[in-house]
């Protein structure tokens, strides 16, 4: 194969692997991002195991529970009017009259439950950002669930906080306080044997969880707040609140004894999900390996066609160079002084200085007999050997089949392979496979 034809074979070989090297450098982030996203997965799962209280329903019983105030004593609470009894004419005039008597019937049901025995209804000082009332909010429970399958998995929080307390009637006087229910509703909450929560609340939780997500943080995944996330809860909103549809908080229910009843809401949720980082990690390592590896590929094959350029280069200037020109080259002395070698030095001294002087190509074709014969080396180079080989070779001319040029090249080419082939014969051969 001519030097040419393996230029073009590496740099054929230097774009296979080129691409090659991208796609194996694109298949390794793709492979190391879904083994990534699958450890914070099973970390996160790890996290939050036990948080389901065993209900078919999620609810707002599941999950993991911490209190961010611990029943500081309310202060500012005032009294408010308990709602009225509802009629039945204001039931008619909002619904169906096909449903009027059943829906009627659950409204007062509803209102009995809720306020059918309170004496006394209080709103508390919720919802306030000023710092000297934060602690007179009372209190609130924090909760944190994990949900969803794959993609749609979050992280979600929510609070639970007491919004209005209600004294309730007894057949003596009712000597409770509002502060009082406030903090035994708290009690109930984190420690009650019936608390639906108890089991899963612990004080400080929340911030060793927060602590333990961020730390399951990987190279590419991280865990951030879905600002796009749309699940509002829909319910009753509290008084004085936003509409659910507006992010105000709904009512949850309430806990309650002989003496007074505590109610309870809950916000609207936050969701935090398992993400890519925002500096796009998987993108900037992909084209760092791309960059690094495509330079190595660069300098090893851009080296290795620069040495053949070079290599072919040498071996086209001494394809052109006149007889004279590589008699002098081969013969140089200083070519035996690296083995050093007094004899060949002398002998290729006094060629050297016959050549110099010698003009005639007759004269000079001798000289190179003797060179090849005193130095014992071949002024011949091998390239054109076989580009010599490659022109008289028998099989180009059976087709179409010449029977002179097939006896004519058949002879040359067996001249051209002798191991002991000189100058001369080449020479002639070279002159002969013109006339092919």
């Amino acid at each position: 194969m001519s030097g040419l034809k393996k230029i073009w074979v590496l740099f054929i070989f230097w774009i296979v692997v080129s691409i090659s090297a991208v796609l194996l450098i694109n298949k390794y982030v793709a492979d190391k991002k879904i083994r990534l996203l699958k450890d914070i997965r099973h970390q996160v799962t790890e996290i939050f195991e036990g948080q389901d209280d065993g209900s078919t329903f999620m609810t707002f019983d599941y999950g993991l529970f911490d209190s961010q105030m611990n029943g500081g004593v309310v202060k500012n609470y005032t009294k408010t009017s308990i709602p009225s009894k509802p009629q039945k004419k204001d039931i008619n005039s909002r619904f169906d009259s096909l449903y009027q008597w059943h829906t009627y019937d659950n409204e007062l049901q509803s209102w009995n439950d809720s306020y059918g025995d309170v004496a006394s209804l209080w709103n508390l000082n919720w919802g306030s950002d000023q710092f000297n009332e934060i602690e007179d909010l009372g209190w609130e429970i924090v909760g944190m669930r994990y949900h969803g399958v794959d993609d749609s998995s979050c992280i979600h929080t929510f609070t639970l906080f007491p919004y209005q307390v209600a004294l309730k009637k007894t057949k003596w006087e009712n000597y409770f306080t509002v502060p009082q229910a406030v903090q035994s509703a708290f009690e109930f909450y984190t420690s009650g044997k019936n608390s639906p929560i108890c089991d899963r609340y612990e004080s400080g939780s929340y911030k060793r969880i927060w602590n333990k997500l961020f730390n399951s943080e990987n190279d590419y995944y991280g865990i951030y707040k879905n600002e796009n996330h749309n699940g509002w809860y829909v319910g009753k909103p509290i008084p004085g609140s936003a509409s659910p549809e507006q992010g105000g908080p709904i009512q949850n229910g309430w806990m309650h004894n002989d003496y007074y009843r505590v109610y309870v809401a809950v916000t609207q949720g936050e969701y935090h999900g398992i993400m890519l980082h925002p500096w796009a990690p998987a993108i900037k390592e992909q084209n760092k390996l791309i960059i690094v590896w495509q330079s190595i590929i660069f300098i090893i094959f851009g080296s290795l066609i620069t040495l053949m350029l070079v290599r072919n280069l040498k071996e086209a200037r001494k394809n052109e160079e006149s007889l004279k020109q590589r008699l002098l080259r081969v013969c140089s002395p200083s070519n035996y002084m690296s083995n050093y070698n007094k004899e060949k030095v002398s002998l290729a001294n006094s060629l050297y200085q016959e050549i110099l002087y010698s003009e005639d190509e007759f004269q000079l074709l001798e000289i190179a007999n003797k060179v090849e014969k005193q130095l014992s080396i071949s002024i011949i180079e091998e390239s054109e050997v076989e580009k010599l080989k490659q022109k008289v070779n028998p099989t180009l001319y059976m087709k179409p089949y010449n029977a002179q040029k097939v006896a004519m090249a058949n002879e040359l080419f067996s001249i051209i392979s002798n191991t002991d082939l000189t100058y001369s014969d080449f020479i002639k051969v070279k002159e002969k496979s013109k006339l092919l």
